[in-house]
């Protein structure tokens, strides 16, 4: 390829270049730029063949003119001004005939003004149409390849939006906070409707929760009014009794104002005493499972410790009753 203004890169190739192109057919093309009918100046061109750029210049005047071969490939031509969009044309050479000896294109751009754009917009690419036996372009529209390329930006960030969303669901699930694990998984469906991972471990989730339900609505609260009963005895054995695993029960054994001998309990399994500011409490065994309080509080009162009863603790503080 051959550019048909050189003088400011190889003065040497001024003398040999009317001898090139006498050996082969060529084609020059021609370009300026527009604006609503007005000539455009100070337009950059950027020429690239076969990914290689072969030339970069602002020509004040707004026009770029250029050579082609037939072994010159795949070219891409690039024109660009501040405040206005730029536009691309691609140029494959291998698709003209070259049956001429010479072929002028003149190809006019017409730009958009935009601020700060720096993305291109591709006009189409140059072809050689055999019915007319010349060159036409194959134009792109603008607009339409303008939402085709913000709807595969769209489309980047959501699906970065759905990997983050699915990342930190699985963790939170993984971390027992289904809840919050759905709220994740619902933008990632967001983000990639119809998404089968998603809907799966929703689907999960809701079974958990409507398993949760079913399991405290069986469940027995041991409140104060059942607690009570239990001491008195009325009742040997809670079914399907709730468990947290922040609260124990315990059977006190006695609370005493004078220093404790604990001697006397040597027999008292699991012993512990707990001192407060007036006196200090005894107790046996801690318990998550309050049927397995009921049997110690059983075996204590077969020991002789009469007024034994289990309370409900919390660390070393008793709570509820």
């Amino acid at each position: 390829m051959k550019m048909k203004n050189i003088k400011n890169i190889f003065l040497s190739l001024i003398l040999t270049l009317p001898l090139a192109l006498s050996a082969q057919n060529v084609y020059e093309i021609s370009c300026t730029g527009f604006n609503k009918g007005r000539s455009l100046n100070n337009l950059n061109f950027k020429l690239s063949m076969n990914g290689k750029v072969v030339a970069d210049e602002t020509s004040k005047g707004g026009f770029f003119s250029f050579i082609i071969l037939p072994d010159d490939g795949h070219l891409v031509l690039e024109i660009s001004k501040k405040d206005y969009v730029p536009k691309t044309i691609h140029i494959r050479t291998n698709n003209y005939p070259f049956t001429n000896q010479y072929e002028i294109q003149e190809i006019d751009f017409d730009f958009e003004w935009q601020t700060n754009s720096k993305d291109s917009i591709q006009v189409g690419e140059l072809i050689w149409s055999d019915v007319i036996e010349a060159f036409n372009v194959i134009r792109v529209d603008s607009a339409l390849l303008k939402v085709k390329t913000d709807y595969e930006r769209s489309e980047k960030k959501l699906g970065r939006l759905y990997s983050r969303s699915i990342e930190d669901g699985d963790e939170l699930l993984a971390i027992g906070q289904p809840s919050y694990a759905r709220k994740h998984y619902e933008v990632a469906l967001l983000a990639k409707p119809g998404d089968n991972y998603a809907s799966k471990q929703m689907a999960e989730i809701d079974k958990m929760k409507v398993e949760t339900k079913v399991f405290e609505s069986d469940a027995k609260e041991v409140d104060a009014g059942l607690m009570d009963k239990i001491n008195k005895g009325e009742i040997n054995e809670v079914s399907n009794p709730t468990i947290d695993e922040n609260v124990l029960y315990s059977i006190q054994l006695g609370a005493f104002s004078k220093q404790v001998n604990k001697a006397k309990f040597s027999e008292v399994p699991d012993f512990k005493m707990i001192p407060y500011e007036d006196f200090t409490r005894c107790f046996s065994g801690e318990f998550h499972d309050i049927n397995k309080a009921i049997a110690r509080k059983k075996e204590m009162i077969a020991k002789g410790y009469k007024d034994a009863w289990i309370v409900k603790m919390r660390g070393n503080n008793r709570i509820g009753f």
